[in-house]
């Protein structure tokens, strides 16, 4: 159910807010209240869509207290572990024109209001981590390998953005049908991202400020192997998808 603020029915932004969780029982609650509150305050309409996927603490049953406790509130549980499943499964359930997709454990409301109105200009826009570098409060090794995932992607598939994985706002009628044709797990905001790009989305940036509040879900290694997987797996999709294209240009 959609959340009405009477009280500052002046505001004219209706948002649909995702948070994938898993097993995010120490951060998610507080995080929750934290943007429920902020909500309230500022947004004519709005509902908090948590997806849970894959949990083997408690976050399930922290997700569905919520969602019993707040009537913004509404939760989606995935069986399977999957980011990328799990932000696709709420942009489905999304029923406002504006979608906005935070961490548990990034939740900045700084770039929940300036996308907002960047949203009246674009159709996607990036809160990225690496165009003030003062503002990445992370270790030393997590900036590296953060700046050598974007070159990379900036050199591979000619990605003219600063910032692949930062936190996303998107305008619903524009990037819902791309967001359909999505694939990728780890890395599905850069698949998202490219396939904007390519036909034709605009998408601003502006600095986010990140700190770290818990350790990173996977090893460095794995996390590594996954996301090198998924790039090449990526890669085999945009060319095919191109070359489709070159042969139906052709045949006109």
């Amino acid at each position: 159910m959609l959340l009405q603020a009477e009280a500052i029915a002046v505001q004219k932004y209706n948002v649909s807010i995702i948070i994938p969780a898993f097993n995010e029982e120490e951060l998610l609650e507080a995080a929750v209240e934290k943007v429920l509150k902020w909500a309230l305050q500022n947004l004519k309409s709005f509902e908090i869509i948590i997806v849970e996927n894959g949990s083997t603490d408690t976050t399930a049953n922290i997700s569905d207290r919520l969602a019993g406790k707040y009537s913004g509130v509404v939760v989606l549980h995935l069986p399977e572990a999957s980011i990328g499943k799990a932000i696709k499964a709420g942009m489905q359930r999304a029923k406002l024109e504006s979608i906005v997709v935070l961490d548990a454990d990034w939740i900045d409301l700084d770039f929940m209001a300036k996308s907002l109105k960047s949203l009246e200009e674009g159709d996607i826009v990036v809160g990225s981590k690496m165009l003030n570098p003062a503002s990445d409060h992370r270790p030393f090794f997590r900036k590296v390998l953060s700046w050598m995932l974007t070159m990379f992607i900036r050199v591979v598939f000619r990605f003219r953005g600063s910032d692949s994985h930062g936190l996303n706002a998107f305008r619903a009628q524009s990037v819902k049908p791309i967001m359909e044709e999505c694939q990728m797990s780890e890395i599905i905001k850069t698949e998202l991202l490219l396939r904007a790009q390519r036909k034709g989305l605009k998408i601003i940036e502006f600095p986010a400020s990140i700190k770290e509040l818990r350790a990173p879900r996977l090893s460095v290694i794995k996390r590594c192997f996954m996301v090198s997987r998924e790039l090449w797996q990526l890669s085999r999709v945009l060319r095919d998808i191109r070359r489709a294209n070159e042969v139906n240009r052709v045949a006109r």
